[in-house]
Order: structure tokens, then C-alpha cells, then sequence
């Protein structure tokens, strides 16, 4: 069988042209797989950037009922005034 024979031309056009897609990364999945790949690392990070949020609220209540029980236990505990 020679190599110009039709069959034989277009498997060796098929090959080529598919050689040179995954050369250019125009291969379809891994495109996707790619734009996929970006996609779950910025819902990571938006992700977490609300956890630190919800983590900061939560810190400013605390430092808020913090500083109102001292404020309280430093009243509790200052001596009586003398009658």
C-alpha cells in the first residue's frame, strides 16, 4: 500500500491536524478543563474571603462583649465606697 493512497491521505491529515491542536492547546477538553480549573480556584478564594468576613464579625462581637464584661468585672471587683 503506498502512503498516497485517500484513506492513508486523510488519516495522515487527521493525525496532523490533531498533533497540531494539541500543540496549539486548542484541544477542546483540556480547554475546558483549564477554564474549570480557574473557575474552582477563584470560587476558593471568594470562598474565603467570606469566611474572613463572617471570622472578622464575629472577632468585633467578641472584642465588643470583652470589653463590656470588663468593664463590669472592674466595677464588680472596685472597693466599696467607704460610708
Amino acid at each position: 500500500m503506498s502512503l498516497s493512497t485517500p484513506g492513508t491521505l486523510f488519516l495522515t491529515h487527521s493525525s496532523l491536524e490533531a498533533f497540531v491542536e494539541k500543540l496549539l492547546g486548542k484541544n477542546k477538553i483540556e480547554d475546558a478543563l483549564k477554564r474549570l480549573d480557574k473557575l474552582t480556584q477563584e470560587e476558593v478564594r471568594m470562598a474565603t474571603a467570606e469566611v474572613l468576613k463572617v471570622m472578622q464579625r464575629v472577632d468585633n462581637k467578641v472584642t465588643g462583649l470583652t470589653v463590656l464584661f470588663d468593664g463590669e468585672q472592674d466595677a464588680f471587683l472596685a472597693p466599696y465606697p467607704s460610708p
